[in-house]
């Protein structure tokens, strides 16, 4: 999973657009996307006029007030390169998610992995999310990981993002 925060999405009924973060998955092993229809990779898909489908948390949806086969508007900035630039993105409302987080619910906008790629360009990513099989060898891979991205990344484990939620419990 690639992801991107400096995105906003617009709609109809709300021009001035509400801020996203754009999560790029492969649409054939994301859960989410899975969930949404009978062929993952058709959710995403660019329908015949070339227009990808997006899925939108169930707040985000209600908030641009959409409904399935709405065309929204991506805004997505680029700060890789000199100076900042935007790139424009129309894009097909294909279905909604719920997460039971408010935050993601009302945030998140899940697009085909390459379509993001395109739109940001490598240098615009923000994190990537790695999912492992066995989430017993989370410290195994991450070490692996560090190694070959070198210093300039900051690898994070997901015990150590849920640090927090372990304790209360």
């Amino acid at each position: 999973m690639l992801s991107a925060k400096r995105s906003s999405v617009s709609s109809a009924a709300l021009s001035e657009g509400v801020s996203v973060v754009l999560r790029g998955v492969d649409p054939d092993y994301d859960p989410t996307v899975r969930k949404a229809g009978a062929s993952p990779a058709a959710v995403l898909a660019a329908d015949a006029k070339g227009v990808s489908g997006v899925l939108l948390g169930k707040e985000l949806q209600r908030r641009l007030s959409v409904e399935p086969g709405d065309v929204l508007r991506l805004v997505v900035l680029d700060l890789g390169g000199k100076r900042p630039r935007f790139r424009y993105l129309s894009v097909r409302f294909a279905g909604a998610f719920a997460t039971g987080f408010a935050e993601f619910d009302a945030s998140w906008v899940i697009i085909d992995r390459q379509v993001l790629l395109r739109a940001r360009g490598a240098t615009g990513l923000d994190v990537m999310e790695l999912k492992l099989d066995d989430p017993r060898q989370t410290d195994a891979v991450a070490g692996r990981v560090e190694e070959t991205l070198g210093s300039d990344w900051l690898v994070q484990r997901w015990q150590t993002l849920n640090r927090q939620l372990f304790a209360a419990l």
